[in-house]
C-alpha cells in the first residue's frame, strides 16, 4: 500500500479515527474487528486520554454484546495496561541541531588580554 503524509488538526484525526473505530469493532465481521482493534494498537501513542477513553469503552460496549468475540476482551486488557503510555505527538524538538558556541575572545585576566 502507498502511504502518504498529510498534516490535519489533531481534533480532526481523533474524530475520524473514532467514527472509523466504532464502525469496524461493531461490525459483525471478526476480521472487521480486528483489523480495529489491530490499528488502534498501533496508533496508541498518539492518543490523548480522552480518545483512549472512548476507544476503551466503545471497546467495552461491544465485548458486552458480544461476548464471544476473541479479539476484544484481550484489547481491553492490553488498553487498560498501556492506558498511561506516554503520548509522542508534540514533543518539542529544536528545529535545528543546536551546537555550542566558543568564544575565542581574550577576556580579563588571561595572559592575552591587554588594556587598549
Amino acid at each position: 500500500m502507498n502511504e502518504i503524509n498529510i498534516s490535519i488538526p489533531y481534533s480532526l484525526f481523533k474524530t475520524i479515527f473514532l467514527e472509523w473505530f466504532k464502525t469496524l469493532i461493531r461490525s459483525e465481521s471478526i476480521l472487521h474487528t480486528e483489523l480495529a482493534i489491530i490499528t488502534a494498537k498501533e496508533y496508541w501513542i498518539l492518543f490523548d486520554t480522552d480518545l483512549r477513553k472512548d476507544v476503551v469503552s466503545i471497546a467495552k460496549e461491544v465485548a458486552r454484546i458480544r461476548p464471544y468475540q476473541p479479539f476484544t476482551d484481550d484489547f481491553i486488557e492490553w488498553a487498560n495496561s498501556q492506558f498511561n503510555a506516554p503520548q509522542d505527538y508534540n514533543t518539542p524538538r529544536p528545529l535545528v541541531d543546536v551546537l555550542p558556541v566558543v568564544d575565542l575572545k581574550p577576556y580579563k585576566g588571561s595572559k592575552k588580554w591587554s588594556k587598549n
